[in-house]
């Protein structure tokens, strides 16, 4: 990003050139082993129905957009 303090206001922000990205193009590889077991507990809820009634502790809640 480049930011660029001009004499009168407002000041200019501009970004520039973006980096690449370099990735292969074809088939993935081997699937890894499986992780382990547990973790955080995900639930996703419609968005009309948030926030959840009786959240739990240690839970992560994905609101899903309409």
């Amino acid at each position: 990003m480049t930011i660029f303090n001009t004499a009168i206001d407002p000041i200019l922000i501009g970004i520039g050139k973006p980096d690449v990205i370099d990735i292969e193009v074809g088939t993935s590889g081997k699937p890894g082993p499986p992780g382990p077991e547990g973790g955080t507990p995900v639930v996703a809820l419609p968005y009309d129905q948030w926030p959840p009634v009786n959240p739990q502790p240690n839970t992560l809640y994905l609101r899903l957009a309409p």
